[in-house]
């Protein structure tokens, strides 16, 4: 009821549709209380499966409208007559219905017209229940009998068309047409006039199912023919009945298809001991699988708040339920970080879940007014885009983390993980007593995160500002001190600057002083004491942190670093492939992770990784220099040129080693070695005495070569079979041997 426009919220900047009482009915009385009550009924609910509306309103010359959401997709009814619809699309779609009136059922309000046309399936495969102009209220006053008798004819219930009281079943009804109308491609209930059509309703069964399609699982059969009695109270007594009996459907289809996969499985296994042949697989697959099991994304909150202000809370709730999640080791849980890219991104669900390699998605929308909360959260498997779990949270601020606590654990059980007690107890331990404190938190997080993906100084500047605010409200918080440590020591990777490990080692301290069992405390005196080189006592910290934290990518990251450090590098890429898979788009670990490959002689990974960090970071002129200096090592010189050239004068002066490469390629001897000594600059000379009298100089110095380093360099391929080359090697070789011994045991 009512023409709809497409139009732009100049204020927000947001596309958003507008739906206007029609000129003509501007007087009528009647159809005018019907479109209010459809704004009425809107606004007392906020739901992922059912349309927002933003605002109410009447123009001068007293035309009614509701200023909705946009949503970019295509109605159900135009999907059901290209015959594109699936068994499990089907069912999909009616979950998501049913939790869209489940929302509303618990407000106490019925749809009355429930159709194709009346629902709306989003590009990210989001189904959406519009016009709730027929809307009724339980506890009100029923509006007139021709008023009652309003709707859709072929999706009325019984009583509906007898114009008798209805309640909720009325909807489970028309929700049984919508599914016998999904599955076979006909209505239940025909006629060639509307009589025709109530008699039907009133008086004849359904054609059975598998007139129209034979496929249909009994099981399947016997949910819609519930929906479908005469009598309500020989339907679904309510909603949620019925979700539990498609769940239990879908389970006993998911077991079935698991029987018949491991059939398919042993007779792959037993023709393959016959089949000698083996298809080639590309590099690049055996680099990265695109999937992992056991995995999830916590995608940013939406903010669906009146003035849409809370992006920071929106940002810190994602990130506290992503922080619950990775306490379970053997479930992969992206870091906010690179969850954070996909904000205000119009991808669908299996986009996301490909680039970020997981099964899993939670998605959400947050509305805060005040001290009141209300939370939205559906649990989407990335494959098929069904939705495994879906709730909705009332709730006052005081009560976020033990929301925060339910959600993580209602995923963890869906997904069939569990928490230890003791993870539950550090939960509780980690709540913050002051409100406001909490507040300043999300928002120092978010400024954080902001400065990490933008490098931009005045997010750093801001997320300072914040902590400092932490520290005046409670300065013996631990995690306020790491977030300083943290803050400083990502400054520091872009800036350079070393003043600024001073207060990394400051706020480390200070936090391990405070409580010395966390594991980012453990991990950051472990940091300390790799930055000051002193590996043995860096060792039972990080053996320490990983057993408390092991789920946190910073963690594995910095012990990563730590093996990175002592040249140790197959270790290093394995706590650096884990720092990566929880977080893709964090570019230290993927810069790392191309450096480590490029050390061990694994050309093609270095490669790739390389070409990852450049994606992440194409304006990062300390990329470039890396991976010119790798392509020099492959003999890719004209390559390696353009990168050169490409730098400003400025970013040149920062690769004085590189240029001295070219230059001793193209054996200028002379201003080679005026700009650097390195052995690798004589061995490209052909200067074998001088390269190995300089790598003899340099043992003990920065930057070290190590054993791994001297094996698969190119540039010393001139000086391999030399003795007094070889016995460097063979030395190396035993400190390799005796760190691995030492140290090669953290997991």
């Amino acid at each position: 009821m009512g023409v709809v426009y497409k139009a732009v919220d100049e204020k927000l900047d947001r596309i958003v549709a507008i739906k206007f009482l029609p000129p003509h009915l501007i007087n009528n009385k009647e159809i005018k209380e019907r479109f209010l009550r459809e704004a009425k009924a809107l606004s007392k609910l906020d739901h992922p499966n059912i349309c927002v509306i933003h605002e109410i309103g009447e123009t001068e010359d007293d035309r009614v409208f509701i200023v909705m959401n946009y949503y970019e997709g295509e109605t159900l009814d135009k999907k059901i007559k290209k015959k594109s619809l699936k068994r499990d699309d089907t069912i999909e779609i009616i979950f998501q219905i049913a939790r869209g009136l489940l929302e509303a059922h618990k407000n106490g309000i019925i749809h009355r017209d429930i159709k194709p046309s009346n629902i709306i399936i989003t590009k990210n495969n989001i189904v959406k229940i519009l016009d709730f102009g027929l809307a009724k209220f339980i506890g009100e006053s029923r509006l007139t009998k021709n008023q009652e008798f309003i709707g859709t004819i072929f999706y009325m219930s019984p009583e509906q068309t007898r114009g008798e009281k209805i309640d909720f079943r009325t909807d489970i009804w028309s929700l049984g047409v919508l599914m016998y109308e999904m599955l076979t491609g006909e209505l239940p209930f025909k006629g060639e006039y509307e009589q025709a059509v109530i008699y039907s309703i009133l008086n004849e069964d359904p054609p059975e199912m598998k007139l129209y399609n034979d496929d249909i699982p009994e099981q399947l059969n016997n949910i819609v023919k519930k929906c479908l009695q005469k009598k309500p109270e020989e339907r679904y007594e309510t909603i949620d009945h019925l979700i539990k009996d498609l769940t239990n459907y879908t389970r006993s289809k998911t077991f079935s298809k698991k029987t018949h996969d491991f059939s398919n499985f042993f007779l792959k296994f037993i023709s393959s001991i016959f089949d000698k042949k083996r298809s080639s697989v590309k590099e690049e697959d055996k680099i990265e699988k695109d999937f992992v099991k056991n995995s999830i994304a916590v995608l940013p909150f939406e903010d669906k708040s009146p003035a849409q202000d809370q992006s920071f809370f929106c940002e810190g709730m994602t990130d506290d339920i992503i922080t619950r999640l990775s306490k379970i080791k053997e479930l992969k849980v992206i870091n906010i970080l690179s969850v954070l890219r996909y904000k205000n991104v119009q991808k669908s669900i299996k986009e996301i879940g490909k680039e970020l390699g997981v099964e899993n998605i939670l998605m959400g929308s947050i509305r805060k007014v005040e001290n009141q909360v209300k939370i939205n959260v559906q649990l989407i498997k990335t494959s098929n885009e069904f939705n495994l779990w879906g709730d909705s949270f009332s709730f006052k601020m005081k009560e976020v983390f033990k929301v925060q606590e339910f959600v993580a654990e209602k995923i963890a059980e869906t997904l069939e993980q569990k928490f230890s007690k003791e993870i539950f107890t550090e939960f509780r331990k980690e709540y913050f007593n002051n409100l406001e404190m909490y507040e300043y938190s999300m928002k120092a997080k978010s400024f954080i995160n902001n400065f990490l993906i933008s490098g931009k100084e005045d997010d750093f500047k801001q997320a300072i500002k914040m902590l400092k605010r932490m520290l005046e409200i409670e300065p013996n918080n631990p995690l306020t001190h790491m977030y300083y440590a943290w803050c400083y020591q990502n400054h520091f990777s872009l800036s350079g600057k070393f003043e600024e490990l001073r207060y990394v080692a400051k706020y480390v301290k200070t936090a391990y002083r405070l409580n010395p069992n966390l594991p980012q405390t453990l991990a950051g005196m472990g940091w300390l004491h790799v930055l000051s080189k002193d590996f043995k006592k860096a060792f039972p910290y990080y053996k320490k942190a990983l057993k408390k934290g092991w789920g946190f990518p910073e963690i594995t990251h910095v012990t990563g670093l730590f093996y990175q450090k002592l040249g140790l590098y197959e270790k290093a890429v394995y706590f650096f492939k884990k720092s990566y898979e929880r977080n893709p788009f964090y570019l230290f670990a993927v810069k790392l992770l191309s450096n480590c490959y490029e050390e061990m002689g694994e050309w093609e990974k270095a490669d790739h990784y390389y070409k990852k960090s450049i994606e992440i970071a194409p304006k990062n002129s300390l990329l470039s220099i890396d991976y010119a200096n790798f392509l020099l090592k492959k003999e890719k010189i004209k390559k390696a040129k353009d990168l050169f050239n490409s730098l400003s004068e400025k970013e040149k002066r920062k690769a004085s080693f590189l240029l001295a490469q070219f230059l001793a390629i193209e054996g200028n001897e002379e201003k080679a070695l005026k700009i650097s000594q390195k052995p690798e600059i004589y061995s490209l000379l052909g200067k074998t005495d001088e390269a190995i009298l300089s790598l003899q100089k340099r043992k003990g110095k920065e930057p070290k070569y190590s054993y791994l380093s001297l094996k698969n360099n190119p540039h010393f391929n001139l000086l391999r079979g030399d003795p007094v080359f070889e016995s460097i090697l063979e030395e190396q070789k035993g400190e390799y041997e005796k760190l691995m011994k030492i140290y090669g045991g953290l997991k």
